[in-house]
């Protein structure tokens, strides 16, 4: 794609705000209504409205008795005030960093807006537009006890994106949404280079803000958790060289789960004749382990962890990372096989479609010996409801990237147990940038997939002129395709159809199909 098409101005993402918005309202209206909407879509501020100017150069025009506050890099929050207390109805505009598309951002609205939209429930979630990345979406809500409906859009073009809303009490929406439409449509933000990317406050991506969370029970460690979020964990001590950590996390609205480590987990010994998988063996010290024949890296989570906690994985799709393993093989200092993995899936959760994707990292002892051992070294897992994976990736990647043991306690740990709990603190390490990246590398695949499927859906493909290199989108189920030199024009034929030939001079090149 071309600088110039990547590049949208603020003025052009207001226009697409709006008619996004305005696809919301009804399509069954008389003519006389259409004629009135058309005009009041393109003609002056109403009579005895205001226009509030803001210190950033911002400007908007509201109807009298209106409340506005100017907020952040030239957004603001509009509202009607009631006579009780709090607002009939409310226009917001804001800015935020996207780490996801447009629709995933619209599901994470209750994440972002957890004070101004309440236990929101967001429905109808649509993309209405690929380029930039625009979608809509209806929203409810209660708040003060009453009951609100609305509208929201997002709009997302370089990772730069734009939240606009507006919402009334439900009684009064089909009267009010022409009015908080014509709010949104004089609008007029400043100079998109004058606003720099939104920072914590504003939330990327619809990530909340990051909390320091500290293990409860020997403060070993530290972990970054959203803020609002439920948490539950800490180092569980099973015996003196038996420790678990592990932390869980859940959104306000149960959408997303996330887990870092699970007590569950003990250290595993291979079934010999003297030892019957599935049952408890203690080797002395309190020490209490699970026979179990070695299941490496996802294999343990998709075929033995999701199973015992009633889960059962479809659609699963596994990626192992070979190179990774023999790094972190070879920071063991000991014979061990390393085995590392990540996987994505499918399930139902307590009757509910959930997402999946867990991260394993395992670790055998000695093999080939008949008392071998085996340990998960990582496990990192997330459950979203669809539309959320995203922020949970998000989420995950900063808890992961962000936990940290205490020397102190580390100290401790190596007078007690030696020099492994050092090799097993240097591969966890290791682990953790090695997630971060995959997590980087993740998204960017998926940011493929989700073209490719987009295109899939609206029946295009992708071809390549094989001389300039410029890629574009032609429809799809040709056998063959060409474009007109000069000119962007796509051209389909079929097997052994050459192209239609112009008139003098014109002639074409084809092109190669990519997908």
């Amino acid at each position: 794609m071309s600088a110039k098409r990547k590049c949208i101005s603020i003025a052009l993402l207001s226009i697409l705000a709006i008619a996004a918005l305005f696809l919301l309202l009804p399509e069954r209206a008389s003519t006389a209504n259409k004629s009135k909407q058309t005009s009041q879509a393109t003609g002056a501020i109403p009579s005895g409205w205001k226009q509030f100017k803001g210190k950033s150069g911002m400007s908007v025009s509201l109807p009298p008795a209106w409340k506005i506050e100017e907020t952040e890099h030239g957004t603001f929050q509009a509202f009607r005030p009631s006579k009780g207390g709090g607002a009939t109805a409310i226009v917001v505009a804001d800015r935020i960093e996207a780490e996801g598309h447009s629709t995933s951002v619209l599901g994470a609205l209750g994440q972002m807006y957890p004070a101004l939209l309440p236990a929101v429930k967001v429905s109808s979630v649509k993309q209405i537009v690929k380029k930039p990345d625009v979608a809509i979406s209806r929203i409810d809500y209660i708040a003060g006890g009453k009951t609100f409906q609305g509208s929201v859009m997002c709009v997302i073009t370089d990772k730069k994106g734009s939240i606009y809303i507006m919402a009334s009490e439900a009684a009064g929406w089909k009267k009010d949404r022409q009015i908080l439409s014509r709010i949104l449509q004089s609008y007029t933000s400043p100079d998109a280079q004058a606003m720099p990317p939104v920072k914590a406050k504003s939330q990327r991506y619809g990530i909340p803000q990051m909390l320091t969370w500290q293990d409860p029970f020997e403060k070993a460690f530290t972990c970054p958790v959203p803020k609002g979020w439920s948490v539950e964990g800490g180092l569980k001590r099973f015996a003196s060289v038996d420790t678990r950590p592990e932390v869980m996390v859940i959104s306000p609205d149960r959408n997303i789960l996330i887990r870092m480590g699970d007590a569950f987990i003990s250290r595993m010994v291979l079934p010999n004749p003297l030892l019957a998988e599935g049952r408890p063996y203690s080797p002395g010290y309190g020490v209490v382990e699970l026979v179990l024949r070695y299941l490496p890296s996802v294999s343990y989570a998709i075929d033995y962890y999701l199973p015992q906690h009633g889960i059962q994985p479809m659609n699963v799709q596994a990626r192992d990372f070979p190179e990774i393993s023999q790094r972190l093989q070879a920071n063991s200092g000991m014979p061990a096989r390393v085995d590392t993995a990540e996987a994505t899936f499918d399930a139902q959760v307590e009757g509910q479609p959930k997402k999946g994707y867990v991260f394993v990292g395992t670790t055998l002892m000695m093999p080939g010996s008949p008392a071998s051992l085996w340990m998960v070294n990582d496990f990192y897992i997330y459950l979203a409801t669809p539309g959320y994976e995203d922020l949970a990736a998000a989420v995950l990647n900063r808890m992961v990237a962000g936990v940290k043991f205490s020397p102190q306690w580390v100290a401790g740990e190596i007078k007690t147990a030696g020099a492994v709990s050092g090799i097993v603190s240097k591969s966890s390490n290791e682990t953790s940038n090695i997630i971060q990246q995959t997590f980087k590398n993740r998204e960017a695949s998926e940011e493929r997939i989700h073209e490719r499927r987009t295109r899939a859906i609206r029946g295009e493909t992708l071809v390549e002129d094989p001389v300039t290199g410029e890629r574009f989108e032609a429809p799809a189920g040709g056998d063959r395709y060409y474009r007109q030199e000069g000119t962007n024009v796509g051209i389909t034929t079929e097997a052994g159809v050459e192209p239609p030939q112009g008139g003098t001079g014109v002639w074409f090149r084809e092109l190669e199909k990519l997908e």
